[in-house]
């Protein structure tokens, strides 16, 4: 992981970098006092000549519409752009210009090795082993984030393997964000994996007492607002971590979007059997998707093909596009977007646009601002181009996400660990939160929140639709989250 910038001042040349998949930051901007900038922080730009924070309507709409962020080269910050992942820069200064000369230096190209599922889990172990060995290397302690699932679970006992085969004395310190309420704690699984492997938990419990004073350092230190509250989970993990002797976590970042790890993955799949006329295959799917996700006898055939294929992306949400001022925050259509037609294009797009980028964004951010490194070894480019060249049934069937994985580490995880099927992450109770704790406070955060976003907000319908799911009986819908957050980056940032 790496960003640099290099500057030849004898051939008059600069080059600027950044590593594969975009763990580390790199922005630039071009002033309009006639200079170049670049910057590992957006805000770094605001105490230079000609800086003005404006708003970039079309990303803007990305965020509140979509739950969208650093999907593309453009920031929320007008004229403020980064290098994508696996991009370079390099040229003479008399041709820097807008736009810049960026070019790919790495290409994600899956690697094709015939080998079939009971090889592939080897070789995936063989590639996972060597990468938590390379990323063990350090003059610091280093510990692992640890949520119970399958990623993390398998970072943690790959290290615990490790060790051990060193004849390492000092115990591995995990990191877990937990909760008081059972729906959003994972600590049965985490109790599993330190049983397993004897290491040093450390759990942190966000509350809602400290949620909106910490959630202004957030947006200060991420330069952006947040989709969800699981940000301030993260950030609270860190915090923990830095209370420590440990300067640097192990993460699972990567590790869903690779090996099909998100519910999204079934649409896909079922997708592709519907429309390859394999209707056996496609039965048998929906039915172990029914066993293992909703075990509902009354549940049709053809209501479980409607609910999986054709409206599994729909949410029954109370805010439409229409409580967005379309005269100052415009959709734009984005192509890529679209290419996720088969498991293997849906895995494409989540690493290099739609999920990963955001989630490095906010862990890089996170962690160093309480002085952590966060490293991330499901990335280690060997194994992601591996993986990705597997089929995809190596990845997902029978109801059964990241399949490659289980069986790689099938004889290292508890088996309760190894047999989960839900998905949780950095969760809060943010719906407990917003419609029972204190409705009153949210709602106090929505009207500040339309003050401070200048127009950008029917404020008329946010209020009606917030008023419904706050004190009434609409299901909870996260952008009354994305308001609130926007609203306030907007104020902390002070976008024109």
């Amino acid at each position: 992981m790496f960003a640099f910038v290099l500057l030849d001042t004898q051939k008059k040349q600069i080059f600027a970098a950044r590593d594969r998949f975009g763990i580390k930051p790199l922005y630039y901007w071009f002033s309009p006092k006639g200079f170049l900038a670049f910057a590992s922080e957006v805000k770094q730009f605001s105490v230079l000549p000609g800086w003005r924070a404006h708003l970039n309507s079309h990303r803007a709409y990305d965020f509140l519409a979509r739950s969208w962020l650093d999907h593309t080269a453009e920031t929320l910050f007008a004229d403020v752009n980064q290098l994508r992942g696996g991009e370079s820069i390099h040229c003479h200064l008399s041709d820097i210009h807008v736009p810049l000369p960026i070019k790919k230096w790495y290409e994600l190209s899956p690697q094709k090795t015939g080998l079939d599922f009971e090889q592939s889990g080897d070789r995936l172990k063989e590639l996972f082993y060597d990468s938590i060995r390379l990323q063990l290397r350090a003059d610091v302690p280093i510990g692992t984030g640890l949520s119970g699932g399958i990623d993390s679970s398998s970072i943690v006992c790959a290290i615990n393997e490790l060790l051990r085969e060193k004849g390492a004395q000092t115990l591995q310190n995990t990191f877990s964000s937990c909760s008081h309420i059972d729906t959003y704690d994972e600590r049965r699984f985490i109790e599993e994996v330190a049983r397993k492997t004897n290491v040093k938990t450390h759990f942190t419990f966000p509350s809602l007492a400290e949620l909106f004073d910490t959630h202004e350092k957030i947006i200060w230190h991420q330069d952006e607002p947040s989709i969800t509250t699981s940000i301030y989970a993260e950030w609270n993990v860190f915090k923990l971590v830095s209370k420590t002797s440990v300067k640097a976590t192990l993460e699972g970042h990567g590790a869903d979007e690779l090996m099909a790890g998100y519910p999204i993955f079934f649409k896909a799949l079922l997708q592709n059997l519907l429309f390859s006329g394999n209707w056996i295959e496609l039965a048998q799917e929906i039915y172990s998707i029914r066993k293992i996700k909703n075990n509902n006898p009354h549940l049709s055939f053809m209501n479980a093909l409607r609910k999986f294929i054709l409206g599994s992306n729909k949410h029954n949400y109370a805010f439409k596009p229409s409580w967005l001022n379309s005269s100052q925050i415009r959709c734009e259509e984005l192509d890529y977007m679209k290419r996720d037609k088969t498991i293997n294009e849906m895995s494409h797009v989540q690493l290099l646009y739609s999920s990963l980028p955001a989630q490095l964004h906010w862990a890089d951010r996170d962690s160093m601002a309480h002085s952590v490194e966060c490293r991330v070894p499901f990335l280690d480019h060997r194994l992601v181009e591996f993986v990705l060249g597997c089929p995809a049934n190596f990845k997902i069937r029978h109801g059964t996400t990241k399949r490659i994985l289980r069986k790689s580490m099938s004889d290292k995880l508890p088996r309760k660990v190894a047999e989960r099927t839900d998905k949780m992450g950095y969760v809060t109770p943010e719906e407990i939160w917003a419609k029972k704790d204190a409705p009153d406070i949210f709602m106090k955060e929505i009207k500040r929140a339309l003050e401070q976003s200048k127009g950008k907000l029917n404020n008329e319908l946010v209020l009606k639709s917030a008023s419904k799911i706050l004190y009434g009986t609409v299901p909870y819908d996260p952008a009354i989250w994305r308001i609130i957050s926007f609203g306030a980056w907007m104020d902390r940032f002070a976008i024109e």
